[in-house]
């Protein structure tokens, strides 16, 4: 896990990277997650398809993504896949899916050195209501749009209809953009290419809801250290 530890102390490593580097990396790291269901509808078999948004945390392809991008819970999934600009990979297991924080976190099949990726990250507790863009891969082509963010934390509610659930949304930012269906996932940054956040949830088409990357930090930190302890007890 060492990898994912390395990731948490980005928010230092990032601050020396210039601004056409932080903008190279934030593109590297974006990914569009396919999911393949299978569910009954009057007793027949139909298979859907599902996109979301993630950003790859490591170079050996730990990813983040949000918990409702994995189906409908009532679905039974039947694959995964997991594109980058550069190629498309499988599956390899289900880290951690925090439904009711809408964080999940996944690993694919890919081969790269047990290091974690560098971004810069966003400070939000300087957070004012400035301009920003977010960023989603489709058909391996990156599309940027722009958004204004505010300096807004709300503690909410978000209905879930896949899975017929209330997410509780602590210290989400909002954001006055228009999106549409699959960008769930997608990356949230200033102009300047600092990451801010994650979407998580949206309130119509013109207001989005942002997860602050340091909120994702903490339930990274918690899954370390859960897997140290599991890690722990089976091999004293």
């Amino acid at each position: 896990m060492k990898e994912l530890e390395e990731f948490i102390q980005n928010v230092y490593w990032g601050n020396h990277l210039t601004k056409d580097e932080k903008k190279k990396n934030l593109e590297e790291g974006l990914v569009n997650i396919e999911v393949y269901t299978l569910y009954s509808e009057e007793g027949d078999l139909v298979q859907e398809t599902s996109q979301s948004q993630g950003l790859l945390l490591t170079k050996n392809g730990y990813i983040l993504m949000t918990a409702h991008g994995l189906g409908y819970k009532k679905h039974l999934v039947k694959e995964i896949r997991i594109i980058t600009k550069t190629g498309e990979y499988p599956l390899e297991k289900i880290c951690f899916c925090e439904g009711i924080k809408d964080t999940a976190l996944i690993k694919a099949d890919m081969q790269g050195p047990d290091k974690a990726r560098i971004y810069s990250i966003f400070n939000t507790t300087n957070m004012q209501n400035q301009l920003g863009t977010w960023m989603r891969l489709k058909d391996k082509e990156i599309h940027v749009h722009e958004c204004v963010v505010s300096n807004r934390y709300l503690d909410t509610h978000a209905y879930d209809s896949k899975n017929n659930r209330f997410i509780e949304l602590q210290n989400v930012l909002l954001t006055y953009g228009v999106s549409c269906e699959g960008d769930s996932g997608s990356i949230l940054s200033t102009v300047d290419s600092d990451i801010i956040g994650m979407v998580v949830a949206s309130c119509g088409k013109q207001i989005m809801m942002i997860m602050p990357m340091d909120s994702t930090l903490n339930l990274l930190a918690k899954y370390i250290h859960d897997n140290a302890l599991e890690i722990t007890e089976k091999h004293p």
